[in-house]
């Protein structure tokens, strides 16, 4: 007759056990969850930059300080020429710390002196031709006489075309035939730098009643 074999039955896990196994599966769960979302909101590097070297920050240099113009090594020239170029300084004598004042250079050639205007000379009106005023009859009868100071405008021909009266003899009919008498004349007109022009002159013109 066969020999048979007994099996004891296995342990079931507890109920605390149960619940060891339910929290350790939710711990690990957590985990997860925590390192994925973490690695999600990384910034994933992109294809073209893989390999690329990182951009070197820009260096900036200050600018080269200019250099007082000159004669140097690289300029070619010889000291006296590059001398011609630059005026000559003149220590004036001002306050410590300034520079001296660049004055002329003496080796220039002086300035001519300045132009003096010339004014044109001028020369009045001359009568040339002067034919005597007529007496008006009623001063003579009156015994009026005086003096009468006209004082005539001649233009460039020589011809009077405005007469005024500066000075009156104190006759009407005097001051009246003197200018009459006047407007007949004939001058030589005023000359400005030999050139003639209008000119004004005063012409005195005497009554004489003999009374």
């Amino acid at each position: 007759m066969a020999a048979t074999s007994t099996r004891s039955p296995r342990p079931l896990p507890t109920r605390r056990g149960w619940w060891l196994v339910a929290a350790g599966v939710l711990a690990g769960l957590a985990i997860f969850l925590v390192f994925w979302l973490g690695q999600r909101g990384a910034p994933q590097p992109h294809p073209d930059d893989a390999g690329a070297p990182a951009a070197a920050a820009p260096v900036f240099r200050p600018l080269p300080v200019p250099r007082a113009p000159g004669p140097g090594p690289a300029s070619g020239r010889a000291p006296a020429e590059a001398s011609n170029a630059a005026p000559a300084a003149v220590d004036l004598g001002g306050p410590a710390g300034l520079p001296p004042v660049a004055g002329p250079d003496p080796r220039a050639a002086p300035l001519p002196p300045p132009e003096e205007s010339v004014v044109p000379s001028f020369s009045p009106p001359v009568p040339i031709a002067s034919p005597g005023p007529r007496y008006p009859a009623r001063a003579l009868r009156r015994g009026e006489s005086g003096e009468v100071l006209l004082r005539v405008h001649v233009d460039a021909r020589g011809l009077p075309v405005q007469i005024e009266v500066a000075s009156s003899s104190g006759s009407r009919e005097l001051d009246r035939a003197a200018s009459n008498a006047v407007r007949r004349w004939r001058f030589r007109p005023a000359t400005q730098g030999g050139e003639p022009v209008s000119g004004v002159v005063n012409v005195p013109v005497t009554f004489n009643s003999g009374r």
